[in-house]
């Protein structure tokens, strides 16, 4: 049964499938995971379509890789951790992408995100020597490092 609902899933040319388990604990089907059931066609017709959207996870204490579809948000499927797949860093649903590029991946944590999105709205800039945010409060627009 599975292999008819991965070929019908193939033919839609969805790549990420889920499990059709209800109390699957992977959450989604690899074509690794199919192979015994899958005909060698529909088997490799998933895989080419899943290298489109195949690679790393972008977290460095991870080393699994990640088939995502054409959306802006990933999950890895082996740490279970979200990101975004247009830059490949954490998951930022409201900052733009260039805004998260100029943390260090060391800085991809919940808190210096909410930072991030703060300093946006409160109109701060990052120094360009320390990347310190700083406010302007009077004087000219150059930014002075101490």
């Amino acid at each position: 049964m599975r292999h008819l609902y991965v070929s019908e899933k193939i033919r839609n040319k969805e790549a990420a499938i889920a499990c059709p388990d209800a109390g699957c604990k992977v959450g989604t089907l690899t074509p690794e995971m199919c192979k015994p059931v899958l005909t060698r066609e529909v088997f490799d017709h998933w895989s080419n379509l899943l290298m489109k959207y195949k690679f790393s996870c972008p977290f460095k204490e991870c080393s699994g890789f990640v088939y995502t579809t054409e959306d802006s948000e990933g999950k890895c499927y082996q740490c279970y951790r979200h990101f975004c797949c247009m830059c490949e860093s954490i998951w930022h649903p409201n900052l733009a992408c260039k805004d998260v590029q100029q943390l260090r991946q060391d800085d991809w944590e919940k808190e210096d995100l909410l930072l991030v999105e703060l300093a946006n709205k409160q109109g701060w800039k990052r120094c360009p020597f320390c990347t310190f945010y700083v406010e302007k409060v009077s004087g000219c627009p150059n930014i002075l490092c101490r």
